[in-house]
């Protein structure tokens, strides 16, 4: 009876997000609305969980099952999972750190108080090897004409289209918005434009750089995260893209002091 209640009632995996929201909002007082629509923006892991809960309704499956099903398999991202990048009690995959009493720490997968809450999964719990995050990053940079067709150009677009303006970030001659998933950086004195995406666990950092004009995609990682990490990153990212763009001329390079996110916060997590 326990089993069944597990995996048929409340608990299972295709109701725990719905489940986990409601009782939030219940508890939440005044209700967790920041803004109006399209106004100011306000970054939020809560906003992917719920669009993760939303999903799981409709379609009647655990998110995770429909990320294998729907993005993993039809792109050969076999390396890709959820959670750490390393397997609990073993060292198969570099290891998160983190800076504890001023020293660079190793976390090992399972250290429950440092892993991010699985339930909180679309907002960023993925990992994958850098060949198969090459391979997502591909598909992405060829606005996913290449193939395989996992969503309509119309998708394709509305993802890619911003929503509203990062105020915190843009400046003259520089405005910057978020699309779904993507920050959009409109250079107007170069008359150009890429997609970044910055995340982090706190443990872990990942900056990817599109720009889809040119068939053109770098991400750049590291096992540790914090300040340092972020201005090596984009040190490397404008250096890869100035290297090896094939229409640099006409794309900005991506900087740190070109790109601020105002949240404060983090994107997602990429963890490789």
């Amino acid at each position: 009876m326990l089993t069944r209640s597990l995996s048929s009632g409340v608990f299972s995996p295709k109701n725990l997000r719905y489940w986990i929201l409601t009782e939030w909002i219940k508890e939440t007082d005044p209700p967790p609305m920041f803004t109006q629509q399209h106004k100011d923006f306000h970054y939020s892991d809560i906003g992917y969980m719920v669009a993760g809960a939303m999903i799981e309704r409709a379609a009647g499956k655990p998110w995770e099952e429909l990320m294998v099903e729907k993005i993993f398999a039809p792109l050969g991202l076999h390396s890709a999972g959820f959670g750490p990048q390393s397997s609990v009690g073993k060292i198969d995959a570099p290891l998160s750190h983190m800076i504890i009493e001023n020293k660079v720490t190793a976390v090992p997968a399972g250290y429950g108080v440092f892993d991010t809450f699985l339930a909180i999964g679309p907002a960023g719990t993925v990992h994958m090897s850098l060949q198969d995050m090459a391979k997502w990053i591909g598909w992405y940079a060829g606005k996913g004409e290449r193939g395989p067709h996992i969503i309509s150009s119309a998708t394709f677009t509305k993802l890619m289209t911003p929503v509203v303006r990062d105020e915190g970030s843009s400046g003259p001659g520089r405005d910057v918005q978020y699309c779904l998933g993507w920050y959009e950086l409109n250079d107007h004195e170069q008359n150009s434009k890429i997609y970044m995406h910055e995340c982090s666990d706190d443990m872990n950092k990942a900056i990817i750089t599109l720009i889809p004009e040119s068939d053109f995609g770098v991400v750049v990682v590291t096992n540790i995260a914090g300040s340092k990490a972020t201005e090596t990153l984009f040190e490397l990212t404008g250096a890869l893209t100035q290297r090896y763009n094939r229409t640099p001329a006409s794309s900005p390079v991506p900087s740190a002091a070109g790109f601020r996110p105002a949240h404060g916060g983090y994107p997602g997590v990429v963890k490789i």
